[in-house]
């Protein structure tokens, strides 16, 4: 029975704020720096070792008992004492962010207020101009004329796994059609047949060996008109696989 790992596909509701896009010849294996936590502030890693649009970084979720504004103006006097002009501000939806250059990587902080005192992320990836070729690229077969929207590998209790997002021009049973043709000619097995989900929407997994599969299929999504979406979840098994 094909299972998520739930800690790989939380991380794709935080890169959203960070629009940034491969270092090492396995980018997984860059050592980053770790965020300091702040005084009574509470946190777990939602990804400490992946890579987004080829780009090494991790994140941790934090939450706090205070508010939003004095975990920001924390780290921010913490990181104005290192160096005055590289702070930088921004607001995605309802969080609040900051960002810090120093020398090799970039580490960013957002934060909203809850009831309780706040929640956010803590962020550290490598700077793109130590990036030798950052940009959205998989080994996984896609539709030709695609265009991808992200990559995301991780590593998740010794299990590699990587998380493709892209949108094509065909329709959601062409889109069936291909993987299930393309993805039987190079050894997957499908588990069953796609599950139609309601509206334009369909769910398709596959085995091969140890490797996971699922796909997930979205006709005509707000997001991108007139265009299928295609959420990819590949589990590739042990870290070297």
């Amino acid at each position: 029975m094909f299972r998520h790992h739930p800690r790989i596909l939380r991380i794709c509701c935080c890169l959203a704020v960070f629009g940034m896009q491969l270092a090492a010849a396995d980018p997984l294996d860059e050592q980053l720096p770790v965020i300091e936590l702040m005084p009574d502030m509470q946190a777990e890693w939602a990804g400490e070792r992946l890579v987004y649009n080829g780009v090494p970084m991790s994140i941790r979720n934090f939450a706090s008992r205070q508010p939003a504004k004095e975990v920001l103006g924390y780290y921010e006097r913490n990181w104005k004492e290192r160096d005055s002009d590289q702070v930088s501000y921004s607001r995605v939806e309802d969080f609040d962010s900051i960002g810090f250059k120093s020398r090799d990587h970039f580490y960013s902080v957002r934060a909203r207020d809850t009831d309780y005192g706040s929640e956010g992320s803590l962020v550290v990836s490598l700077a793109l101009e130590e990036v030798e070729d950052p940009g959205r690229t998989t080994e996984f077969p896609i539709v030709p004329g695609s265009e991808i929207v992200s990559t995301i590998e991780a590593v998740d209790r010794s299990t590699r796994a990587e998380t493709i997002v892209s949108t094509n021009l065909r329709t959601v049973g062409s889109n069936e059609i291909w993987f299930q043709s393309q993805l039987t000619r190079n050894g997957w097995v499908q588990e069953r047949l796609g599950t139609p989900l309601p509206g334009e929407r369909r769910v398709i997994t596959f085995q091969k060996g140890k490797q996971l599969c699922q796909i997930t299929l979205i006709g005509d999504n707000p997001e991108h008109p007139g265009r299928t979406l295609v959420l990819v979840h590949w589990i590739k098994g042990g870290e070297k696989s």
